[in-house]
């Protein structure tokens, strides 16, 4: 009996002592509980975020962005056998802008309820980091015509700078992935890549370390270090366990090293992804894959063109038309202000004259090569 008596007058300074410990690390886990115990201002606030979240999962469910879809609806081609195209092409248009403005007016509901919150809970970190994804989510149309965006990426930054400085600890490898992401929509590859480098030893998903990896090598190449980018996709790729954590940074792998001089070596990685693919290129348009800047999606598919212009069933010539017009969107949308204008130049003239030499052979070879056929996805 002596020894229990003993033993619980031992415990009980223990629990005293864990009491001061946990006064003394408001960061801890458990604070925000007894928080809103004792602060009805903190609950209002945690019923507010619900309310919030609630509206941010109605506003999910789009494949893809407003720009993204608006650019690939304006793009299509008119089929020959179909009357009327424009005007269905109008009518998909419109339903998409229609559930784009439907997605914003939810992104605002829980926008007005993450302020009224951040009011009454300003350094909760539940709140601010919903409050910064909310921001990051919203996306209003821009001008018709022009398939541009507005957004919030500053405010999103604000905040989660802020919640990074208040709460170092919190989360770090999701508020430093998506400050990463907002770094590299603004184009500050430097930013983008330091925060990939912090989170990536907390990302315990290796999918979504695969991920982190591919991204980081991503804002690395755009940020002129092509060297260490490729060991990032390498990386990359051996984290990935399939799908299209496996294909991106292969592709990139690809861009590096056309961008590094290794062409044989660029377009050997552009068959290889795009056979792991069935023959597709559709990954680089998928839901949720952005480049920043635009003009990168077309020098990504002018190296998938021309690699699949070596296939031995290929249409050489429709492929590599299809090539030349992707280097010429390259420049078309910016692509000659960037850092590898001279390398996609360099692709274009080979592959303008690639296709003369195709032009100038006898009748014999050319109706060859236009007799071959495709049946690759486009």
């Amino acid at each position: 009996m002596k020894r229990w008596v003993a033993m619980a007058f031992v415990g009980q300074l223990v629990i005293a002592a864990h009491a001061r410990a946990l006064d003394s690390q408001p960061d801890r886990v458990s604070s925000p509980f007894w928080s809103a115990i004792s602060d009805p201002e903190t609950q209002r606030a945690h019923a507010l975020l619900q309310q919030a979240h609630s509206e941010l999962v109605a506003a999910g469910g789009l494949r893809i962005g407003w720009a993204e879809a608006c650019r690939q609806l304006t793009a299509m081609a008119a089929p020959l056998d179909l009357p009327g195209f424009a005007r269905q092409r109008a009518r998909v248009l419109s339903r998409t802008l229609h559930e784009v403005m439907r997605s914003l007016t939810h992104t605002e509901n829980a926008l007005a309820r993450l302020n009224e919150a951040r009011e009454l809970a300003p350094t909760d970190p539940d709140v601010l980091l919903t409050l910064g994804s909310a921001f990051q989510q919203w996306e209003r149309p821009g001008t018709l015509g022009r398939c541009d965006v507005q957004r919030r990426d500053a405010d999103a930054i604000a905040v989660l700078e802020r919640l990074r400085g208040l709460h170092p600890n919190y989360r770090p490898a999701d508020v430093a992935f998506k400050l990463a992401v907002l770094y590299t929509r603004q184009q500050l590859f430097a930013q983008a890549a330091q925060y990939y480098a912090a989170g990536a030893p907390f990302e315990l998903d290796m999918e979504q370390h695969s991920i982190v990896l591919s991204n980081w090598a991503e804002v690395t190449m755009l940020g002129g270090n092509l060297v260490d980018a490729v060991h990032l996709y390498q990386r990359a790729i051996a984290a990935a366990s399939g799908g299209r954590e496996y294909l991106l940074p292969l592709w990139g792998l690809a861009v590096a090293l056309d961008r590094l001089g290794e062409r044989e070596a660029a377009l050997e990685h552009a068959a290889r992804v795009i056979q792991a693919d069935q023959g597709s290129m559709d990954v680089l348009r998928s839901a949720n894959v952005f480049f920043e800047p635009e003009s990168e999606i077309h020098y990504y598919e002018a190296l998938g063109y021309e690699a699949r212009a070596r296939f031995p069933e290929a249409n050489v010539t429709d492929e590599l038309q299809h090539a030349a017009q992707s280097w010429q969107g390259f420049f078309a949308t910016g692509g000659s202000e960037t850092t590898w204008a001279n390398s996609a130049r360099d692709n274009l003239t080979r592959i303008e004259a690639e296709l003369a030499r195709i032009a100038a052979r006898p009748e014999a070879d050319s109706r060859a090569t236009r007799s071959r056929s495709s049946t690759r996805r486009r």
